[in-house]
């Protein structure tokens, strides 16, 4: 009765050896630690192309272990690392204005973004972070807008007791609003320096009292080595005076035939500055302004020894050339050829070889800080 049962018993303990040494086998061929590639899934343990089994979520061993092979193999399609985008805005190192909006543009102008869609934006100011673009729009009145540029978020800012904005700066702190204004006459001017962070009017300076002048103020800088701001004021001609921002005195520099336009060398006491007295017309056979015969263009001015070096001329290019921008680094120049809105191109200096390059078209380009 009981050899009924050996035979089949033995059968069973036969399979059941076989199938042991096969998994054992199969499991002693996988690689040693040195062969394992490690994978989002796991350690790689599946060597050559197209593996069976090494389609990844299938339960089976294998499908943990991936080789590099096997990767840039399943269906033949390479694996390609995705990467989240990275903000372009850092990569942005000029803004500049094109039909009353603000653009931003790498420096060989091959990338460009456009901020605003307004149409009405007449200038605009760099906050010293680089983060942040305040803007004046002609259909805001006693209004500007900070721009964050890098959330793409805008808010308003109420000006106090502003009747008309010539023009506005932001203090090299970031601490301080620079504005100003006219009055109702559009003769006389004066300077309000305001809190940027609570709008508290902080003072209030009128430099006709001072003996200044009484022409309005068209363009402000900051020097880096002194306390002190830079005003250019303008009627026929143009002038040019310092503020201390310490004792709120006044050194008052020569009338010249200055233009609008200016900005302060961030790493010098210097500023560049337009010299325009063919804007004399009839008045030049007669000038005894300093300048009068010294030709259009853009010139560095030394608030020391107060010498003229010109940078960029306009006899270069047959058009004016204006709205001067200098680079942080103090190594390049931009600025706008031609005073039509419409016709007006931005190239690049780089001040050190006198090369000059083209950007793009549009005007009042300004270097990102």
């Amino acid at each position: 009765m009981l050899k009924k049962y050996i035979r089949p018993v033995l059968m069973l303990v036969i399979v059941l050896m076989s199938y042991s040494c096969s998994s054992a086998s199969k499991f002693n061929n996988s690689p040693t630690n040195s062969e394992k590639i490690a994978t989002p899934y796991g350690t790689n343990n599946t060597p050559g192309p197209n593996p069976t089994n090494n389609i990844v979520g299938e339960k089976t061993l294998e499908s943990h272990y991936l080789t590099t092979a096997s990767i840039q193999n399943i269906n033949n399609t390479p694996t390609i690392a995705t990467i989240p985008p990275t903000k372009s805005i850092p990569n942005y190192q000029i803004a500049f204005i094109s039909g009353g909006d603000i653009y931003l543009t790498t420096q060989d102008g091959k990338s460009t973004e456009k901020l605003t869609d307004s149409h009405t934006i007449t200038m605009f100011r760099w906050a010293p972070d680089g983060n942040h673009l305040f803007y004046y729009r002609n259909d805001l009145k006693n209004q500007l807008v900070d721009y964050d540029v890098e959330q793409r978020h805008e808010k308003k800012i109420s000006l106090p007791n502003i009747t008309y904005l010539s023009t506005f700066a932001i203090s090299s702190d970031g601490q301080k609003l620079f504005l100003a204004q006219t009055s109702g006459d559009i003769i006389s001017s004066s300077l309000t320096i305001v809190d940027i962070n609570s709008l508290r009017i902080l003072t209030t300076i009128q430099p006709l009292k001072k003996g200044i002048t009484d022409s309005p103020i068209e363009n402000i800088c900051f020097t880096p080595t002194i306390n002190q701001v830079i005003l250019v004021y303008c009627a026929q001609t143009c002038g040019l005076s310092l503020l201390n921002l310490d004792t709120l005195e006044f050194k008052k520099y020569k009338d010249f035939v200055f233009g609008i336009s200016m900005t302060c060398f961030p790493n010098k006491d210097s500023v560049a500055i337009d010299v325009v007295p063919s804007s004399l017309g009839l008045m030049k056979p007669s000038c005894t302004i300093p300048g009068c015969n010294t030709p259009d263009g853009i010139y560095n001015f030394n608030l020391d020894n107060k010498e003229l070096t010109p940078l960029v001329l306009s006899n270069d290019f047959g058009q004016p050339v204006t709205s001067q921008s200098i680079s942080m680094d103090g190594n390049f120049l931009l600025f706008q050829v031609g005073n039509s809105y419409d016709n007006a191109n931005i190239k690049m200096m780089d001040l050190s070889t006198k090369k000059i390059v083209d950007v793009t078209a549009g005007y009042s380009p300004a270097w990102r800080p």
